[in-house]
């Protein structure tokens, strides 16, 4: 029997405890860094060595593409980065941190509004989150709005991402984003959980909205072979719907949906190759060594079911100049992904 949406809503929002806690297990055991994530996790489950692997490389993949993003762009002033669905992520305050973030940008999170508010009551909580707001920055900037926090920086707003006049009011009007300045939005496990139409329309928005505009999308591919059919049993049986995934099973058909709604380009790749072929060769052997993985061959299927996509739209550059971010942006990669695109 189909889950009624306030069911679904709430098991979607068991999917960012989920992924704390998968992101905390996977910090612990030394994969990568983050001094921020044991603030929104109480717990001591642990993960299987598959999954703290998958979530290095995951983690991994996603904060090169937003820092290549951030570096090519910066000859083009104020940076907007809008992540879609961000729960307890720590993205911002990795970035922020490092200074990769300048206060002259705006990174805006959103989330449904208990999320939000949970993730506003943490931040408040403790200074190691709370200083980086207002780090070189007005320290009267931060007020409560909208189930959030918001300040010269950083934006916290909770929206039911379907509703797309609220999204697009709150991004307009709220955050004051502006439509010309190089805007990346990140969507990872989000769209896959929202109607297609609905999510083909927020892609659509950005694409309208923003003429300097970048996408980084993180989700499930091949619904259909033996491997991808037991992987969304799985999934369907927690309460989920995954419309989205059944109307675009493949990269191919990722990659045709952002072209026709009007990003010049995109790209995109298996998390097998990105693994294999992106990621550096002596941090790969360091993680490794870290925990023994059996299952090679379910490792190599698992990658191969997810995906990273990220596109460009800039319109009021020159083409010369357009390449050139992608240039900087994409990933290169030595294997072909033909095998994977059908």
């Amino acid at each position: 029997m189909k889950n009624s949406p306030l069911e679904q809503q709430r098991a979607i929002q068991q999917t960012n405890d989920d992924a704390a806690i998968s992101k905390y297990c996977a910090v612990s055991k030394g994969y990568y860094s983050d001094p921020f994530i044991s603030l929104f996790v109480n717990t001591k489950e642990k993960r299987q060595p598959l999954i703290n692997r998958g979530t290095y490389a995951r983690v991994r993949a996603v904060q090169m593409l937003v820092e290549r993003f951030l570096q090519s762009t910066k000859p083009y002033g104020k940076r907007q980065i809008i992540n879609l669905g961000a729960g307890f992520d720590t993205l911002f305050f990795r970035l922020r941190e490092k200074d990769v973030i300048c206060k002259e940008d705006m990174f805006v999170e959103l989330d449904f509004p208990q999320v939000t508010r949970m993730k506003r009551r943490i931040v408040r909580q403790h200074s190691a989150l709370y200083s980086l707001l207002t780090k070189n920055t007005d320290t009267n900037s931060v007020q409560e709005v909208q189930d959030g926090l918001s300040c010269d920086i950083y934006k916290l707003i909770g929206v039911d991402l379907k509703q797309i006049e609220s999204l697009s009011y709150l991004l307009e009007h709220i955050c004051q984003l502006s439509a010309d300045s190089p805007t990346l939005v990140i969507s990872e496990c989000v769209l896959t959980y929202i109607e297609p139409q609905n999510a083909d329309r927020i892609i659509q928005y950005f694409s309208n909205s923003f003429s300097f505009i970048s996408f980084i999308l993180f989700e499930l591919t091949f619904p259909t072979d033996p491997f991808g059919r037991q992987m969304v049993k799985n999934i369907e049986q927690r309460g989920f719907s995954l419309s989205s995934l059944s109307l675009y099973p493949s990269l191919q058909a990722q990659k045709e949906r952002f072209t026709q709604f009007g990003y010049s380009k995109v790209d995109i790749k298996s998390m097998y190759t990105i693994y294999e072929d992106v990621l550096e060769v002596e941090e790969k052997r360091r993680i490794e060594r870290l925990e023994l993985l059996d299952e090679l061959e379910e490792w190599r299927l698992l990658l191969q079911h997810y995906f990273l996509l990220y596109c460009l739209k800039a319109n009021a550059l020159q083409e010369s100049e357009e390449d050139k971010i992608w240039n900087s942006f994409c990933f290169i990669s030595k294997s072909c992904e033909e095998e994977y695109l059908s």
